[in-house]
């Protein structure tokens, strides 16, 4: 808290200049300081007094909004002094009231909020706002929730990537992605400057993703009986979209004509249907002929607006179902997508298709991800050549003809 410099100093009869650079009292006397303790009392809680603008002012917490001791009231006092060289320094930073406006748990509050907004006005996704929010209250608040926005340093930043050791690389890699958005909102905003980030290396703990052929994918559907889930799990299958696009895909959605559909949403959060795309812009798929006779059979009764693949109350599937219904019909360990759409972008890479294709088919946003499914298959096509039957050995060229 910031103060007028009480009587007992005396501060008229001391000469400004001895104040200007600042001194550190003892809180119960008054008396100067010695190194640890005060020389008068032994006490060891302190304050600073420094003379700016005419006037004396006592501060008696640091950014944190914790007192002082004579160690803290050192590192506050050079604080100052090189706020004041800069021209930066103003004694309300340190009353109780901008302590905790600045706290990182306010500001992310309020970052929140904005975030909030950009959901509602849909600038980000039902789904990208939860993360963000999980990130924000499981990870970030717990271990720098009470820290001063500006005090932020990038040994902060390391304490905080050790304690996260426990979390797969990509999930600790998103957090990051987090705070650093946070950290971009406060510059913008002059609050701070941007802390240097510690370097998050990639490791091998995502679990490996499995695929089905089709005529697996085929034997498994046979366990699930005939009906309109049967039907939306084959069309996912069939086309490779995701879960959510799935469940959210209209009979107005699909071209009869041209025998084509048009993804343009998906369920986000579990809860709420957006559009994936601006603009009124869609993307849009082949559909297999297997695909077009599910279409016919779902179709039948049913208006523009209607989900192509709904309950008997017209009420669209859950996001999970496709997953729920896949498992408990099939006993399988692979999720749904991968026995859908991974296993889709599987079959096109065994099937002759190059990586352009396959972000065409799977409508990839980075060309890398549609890459790893024609490695994939090389590597498979490697193992085949390699099983073919025992090569005899051929000796080494260059030895041979030095001998």
């Amino acid at each position: 808290m910031t103060i007028f410099v009480p009587s007992t100093y005396n501060a008229h009869k001391i000469h400004k200049d001895a104040w200007s650079m600042g001194s550190i009292r003892c809180n119960r006397c008054g008396t100067s300081m010695g190194r640890d303790k005060c020389p008068k009392c032994s006490g060891e809680s302190c304050h600073i007094i420094i003379y700016w603008k005419g006037k004396h002012r006592k501060i008696s917490k640091a950014h944190d909004g914790f007192g002082l001791d004579k160690a803290r009231a050192n590192a506050v006092l050079g604080e100052i002094r090189v706020a004041i060289d800069k021209g930066t320094f103003n004694p309300i930073d340190y009353t109780e009231e901008k302590i905790i406006d600045r706290k990182m748990s306010t500001k992310l509050s309020q970052w929140l909020q904005v975030r909030k907004k950009d959901m509602e006005e849909g600038i980000i996704s039902p789904s990208s706002y939860f993360n963000i929010v999980g990130h924000v209250n499981n990870h970030i608040l717990p271990f720098l929730g009470s820290f001063d926005v500006k005090s932020i340093r990038q040994e902060n930043l390391e304490d905080f990537k050790d304690q996260l050791s426990g979390i797969k690389s990509k999930t600790k890699k998103n957090i990051f992605v987090t705070l650093h958005a946070f950290f971009v909102w406060m510059w913008k905003r002059g609050i701070r400057d941007l802390p240097a980030f510690p370097e998050i290396k990639d490791s091998h703990d995502a679990t490996e993703q499995e695929a089905m052929d089709f005529d697996e994918q085929q034997r498994e559907l046979q366990k699930i009986p005939d009906g309109v889930i049967k039907d939306m799990l084959e069309f996912g299958m069939e086309t490779g979209i995701r879960p959510g696009e799935l469940v959210a895909l209209r009979v107005a959605d699909i071209d009869k004509k041209n025998w084509y559909a048009e993804i343009g949403r998906t369920v986000s959060a579990y809860t709420y249907i957006r559009d994936t795309t601006k603009g009124g812009h869609k993307d849009v798929i082949p559909l297999s002929d297997r695909a077009i006779q599910i279409i016919k059979r779902n179709i039948v009764g049913k208006f523009p607006e209607h989900f192509l693949f709904c309950k008997p109350d017209g009420k669209r599937y859950s996001v999970k179902s496709p997953n729920y219904y896949w498992k408990k019909y099939t006993g399988q360990t692979l999720t749904y997508k991968e026995a859908s759409r991974h296993s889709f972008a599987t079959q096109l890479a065994d099937n002759g298709a190059d990586a352009y294709e396959i972000k065409a088919a799977l409508r990839h946003t980075d060309i890398r991800v549609s890459q790893k499914y024609v490695h994939k298959h090389l590597e498979r096509l490697r193992d085949k050549v390699n099983r073919r039957g025992k090569v005899i050995e051929l000796k080494d060229v260059e030895n041979e003809s030095r001998s």
